[in-house]
């Protein structure tokens, strides 16, 4: 026999409630972080044995990750960890303020924190979504539908469209059962996952509960030969998918479609440099890249704006430039060519401690009925007047107006020249708030962007944000900054708006910490923020009508591709 011991634990008892605009107090789910000790006073790895019985750590230097349903232990239990200081964590969210208090906690008696978190930055008419979602239906995740939907209750996410491998999964049943129909949208979505290629998202989709799978399309084409990227896309609008969305498409966009672009030809592919289609089961001759799809992802998880990773192929994401670049240049040669293609953001997430559901995300117009935000403003070619009026962020509220039209409108010039307005928000707790705007207009890019000069990504212009801070009438303080610049426009245009900084986006995304056990604030108990997550939002284009024919057409149409 051998003797078990299991080690002392204290316990955190916790009451946050929200904060309205209006200044009234309401229940809320959110995040507690239990994040220290600063002076360990246990073997973390045997804690951990007993902490984490689904493979699924919270972040190295965090004890607990807790998503509460109430944000109040009476209702969703006490947080036990090992005795020490930590600082304690609680969040709402991107859009709200977060509640920081170091504890000490003991074996004698639990430690409570109360307090609030106040809604500090405006999002009316837009819903936060997430269409890269990974459950427990997946082969490579452990994550319940319950958990995944408080997780998303608790980060502010209220249209989730679950988006597992090659299997249809359903959240609504659940939400339901939770009670939150009211406050959560769901559409059924699918990852279609061959194994080399290219995944792709798709949504929505009819379920057949009869069939294993649920209905999912078969990218192996039964018997085979496997299905190419524009069989599967065809495959699944079959099955009802309205939003065609490629997932994490670098490797897909430089290794098996083999993307070219020049000046002269336009966008093209290189057949003779990728792998034979016979090597992956597809049939001798089908094409590998097409433009039936809807969406793509230039932000897949939180870290777009991070230096170097990303999928893909070697060199796809090189080491010295933000991730999300790779993709921004084939996207921005889409529409230089008259392609309709929008650009979203999703998590991907696969955890749920390890790191947030939620992040990136895309904001899009919000509807009063499920699944409360609008399909139509991501298809193709959507007709709803407010189609393409979304947003891509891991957290920075932008808005962008040319000449006063929001994304997705077409919108004429004064005497040759357009106006760019572009607001920001953020909460108090970004220390940093993001200090660069970066104006992308008709960019184009070599493909392949195998040299530092076909990857320089070259703005037409680079702003500053001017910020002031906000005492809002409910208790909260936002940072407002504001940017404008009128260019000229004398020939018909795209224009896209990214924002980048420097800072980080903790305490609400986890980072890299040096903590001090003397630390009696929160400012003192963490010392420095390393390897934070930096900040981004990306807009969808304006049009504008820079030749004042009424009529949008690309500028360089006559680039557009002609097929393989």
């Amino acid at each position: 026999t051998a003797a078990l011991v299991l080690p002392g634990a204290a316990a955190l008892e916790f009451d946050v409630k929200a904060i309205s605009p209006a200044g009234d107090s309401t229940e809320t789910a959110c995040r507690v972080d239990l994040i220290g000790p600063a002076v360990p006073t246990f073997v973390e790895a045997d804690w951990r044995l007993f902490a984490n019985v689904r493979g699924d750590a919270p972040p190295q230097g965090y004890t607990a990750v807790r998503y509460a349903r109430h944000c109040d232990s009476a209702q969703d239990g006490i947080i036990k960890a090992p005795p020490g200081r930590y600082l304690a964590v609680v969040s709402h969210g991107p859009m709200h303020s977060v509640y920081r208090e170091v504890v000490d906690l003991t074996a004698d008696a639990p430690v409570k924190v109360t307090g609030t978190v106040h809604e500090v930055v405006d999002t009316a008419g837009y819903i936060g979504m997430d269409c890269h979602i990974h459950s427990v239906h997946s082969p490579d995740s452990k994550v319940t539908i319950e958990d995944r939907v408080l997780g998303y209750l608790a980060e502010d996410v209220r249209l989730v469209i679950p988006t597992d491998h090659d299997q249809l999964t359903d959240f609504a049943p659940t939400i339901e059962t939770m009670g939150l129909s009211d406050r959560m949208g769901s559409v059924v979505g699918v990852e279609t996952t061959p194994f080399v290629y290219g995944h792709v998202i798709a949504f929505p989709q009819i379920m057949d509960p009869t069939l294993s799978d649920r209905g999912a399309p078969d990218h192996a084409g039964g018997d085979g030969p496997s299905l190419a990227p524009p069989q599967i896309w065809a495959a699944q609008r079959a099955n009802g998918a309205r939003v065609v969305q490629l997932a994490h498409p670098e490797g897909y966009f430089t290794e098996w479609a083999a993307l070219t672009f020049d000046m002269e030809d336009g966008l093209g592919v290189d057949v003779a440099s990728r792998t034979p289609n016979e090597d992956v089961r597809i049939a001798a001759g089908e094409p590998m890249f097409g433009v039936d799809f809807d969406t793509m992802e230039i932000a897949t998880g939180a870290e777009g704006a991070a230096i170097g990773g990303g999928f893909g192929a070697p060199g796809a994401a090189p080491a010295d430039e933000p991730r999300m670049n790779a993709v921004m240049r084939h996207w921005f040669n889409f529409l230089s060519v008259g392609m309709p293609t929008q650009a979203v953001g999703c998590s991907d997430t696969h955890r749920q401690l390890r790191f947030p559901p939620g992040y990136a995300r895309t904001y899009v117009p919000a509807l009063d009925q499920q699944p409360y935000g609008e399909l139509g403003a991501l298809e193709r070619a959507g007709t709803v007047e407010r189609h393409g009026d979304t947003l891509v962020t891991n957290g920075p509220w932008m808005q962008v107006r040319v000449g006063g039209a929001p994304p997705g409108r077409l919108v004429g010039t004064e005497d040759g020249e357009a106006t760019l307005e572009v607001t920001v928000e953020v909460p108090g707790w970004m220390e940093t708030p993001p200090e660069t705007v970066e104006v992308f207009v008709n960019n184009m890019y070599l493909q392949p962007g195998d040299t530092p000069e076909k990857r320089a990504m070259a703005p037409v212009e680079t702003l500053q944000p001017v910020y002031e801070t906000v005492q809002l009438d409910n208790g909260g303080e936002v940072q407002r900054g504001t940017a404008t610049v009128t260019l000229t426009v004398e020939a018909d245009a795209w224009l896209v708006v990214r924002l980048v900084g420097t800072g980080t986006l903790f305490p609400v995304l986890p980072a890299g910490l040096t903590l001090d056990g003397a630390g009696e604030t929160p400012a003192a108990f963490v010392r420095e923020i390393v390897d934070g997550v930096p900040p981004f939002a990306v807009s969808n284009p304006v049009f504008i009508d820079g030749d004042a024919d009424g009529v949008w057409t690309a500028p360089f149409a006559e680039g557009a591709f002609a097929g393989e």
